[in-house]
């Protein structure tokens, strides 16, 4: 079985049933696999598993495609924001995202802050409510919706941002946060899970509490404040990124673990093997 974060982290607290279900299901599994420590001790509170038993492997993200780099879109010509600071978010529309939040914290940015634009990149069930949200509060000139963009054309978005922002309250290890990291953006995300083991508050991003957009605002705030700060945790999460998360080594972890599960190999051959180039 394979978490996909929320799955495991959140969803066994809304109800005894789902409590029950996801404990069902994990223990009928041979192998679990984990994006991230968070996500490995959720699983071993929840049932009793072996360690070898349960894999964590970060995700990971094309590091030719995601990288600084200038942009080919010229969105800021084209929309008009010219010397403006932009916030990017590329999270679903959807209430385990955080997106409600995310716009009441943004209105409260824009608000004390004139120069200040968003880029909403994606769609979701929440398409209605987003729309209603900028039309009621007159956010259509600082808020720029994009709808869903395609993956080839993420690093040119990033490219046009200062800053990225998720609201997501329950996150193993986020692509998107990666994606992000990796183009060279410094980073606002949910004190918690799986963002702790790619943020250090203040070092290379700033960590907020979840659910709470008074707090993303004036993260958000203080971080557009500091210039320099914010390009050096630029420079950092690519170093990061580059370290961790390069999908072509961490695949080879994941070949890893269905080896021990069909072929037999041990954790620690699975360790050695994992580690192998060009996997």
């Amino acid at each position: 079985m394979m978490s996909w974060g929320s799955d495991v982290l959140a969803a066994p607290d809304k109800s005894p049933w789902m409590r029950w279900i996801t404990k069902f299901a994990l223990r009928r599994a041979d192998m679990a696999l984990a994006d991230c420590d968070a996500v490995r001790e959720r699983i071993s509170s929840l049932i009793s598993l072996s360690d070898d038993r349960i894999v964590s492997f970060p995700w990971g993200i094309d590091l030719d495609v995601f990288r600084p780099k200038i942009s080919e879109l010229e969105l800021r010509r084209k929309l008009g924001w010219e010397g403006c600071q932009i916030i990017v978010s590329t999270r679903a529309f959807e209430l385990t995202h955080g997106t409600m939040i995310f716009l009441d914290a943004m209105k409260r940015v824009v608000a004390r802050r004139s120069d200040v634009r968003v880029l909403l990149l994606g769609d979701g069930s929440l398409r209605g409510r987003v729309k209603t949200f900028i039309e009621s509060n007159c956010l259509w000139d600082k808020i720029h919706v994009t709808g869903q963009v395609p993956e080839e054309l993420l690093a040119d978005y990033f490219a046009e941002a200062d800053l990225y922002v998720s609201a997501t309250c329950c996150d193993g290890s986020s692509i998107s946060l990666l994606q992000a990291m990796g183009c060279g953006l410094p980073v606002i995300v949910t004190d918690g899970y799986g963002n702790r083991e790619w943020v250090v508050h203040k070092e290379n991003g700033w960590l907020y509490p979840a659910g709470n957009p008074e707090a993303l605002a004036a993260a958000t705030l203080e971080a557009l404040d500091e210039d320099e700060l914010r390009a050096a945790m630029g420079r950092a999460n690519v170093a990061i990124v580059r370290a961790r998360a390069n999908w072509r080594f961490n695949f080879g972890k994941l070949l890893a673990a269905y080896d021990q599960l069909l072929l037999g190999t041990t954790a620690q051959e699975v360790k050695s093997y994992a580690q192998l180039p060009n996997r």
